[in-house]
């Protein structure tokens, strides 16, 4: 199966939507999300600092 960024992007969508009485004082749209597909890292909510890390186009 082939994770795509539309994927990704809805279930951070969910995941921002929880109820907060799930966890309170948790803010999930503060906290970064990486996701690795066997292939790439895909990461959002965080500008990552050192070698490694490059910014690339959504596909």
């Amino acid at each position: 199966m082939v994770l795509t960024v539309a994927d990704v992007q809805q279930a951070h969508h969910l995941i921002q939507a929880l109820p907060k009485l799930l966890w309170p004082g948790f803010q999930p749209a503060q906290v970064p999300l990486v996701v690795y597909d066997g292939h790439k890292t895909a990461l959002w909510g965080a500008d990552p600092i050192g070698t490694g890390w490059q910014a690339e186009e959504d596909h």
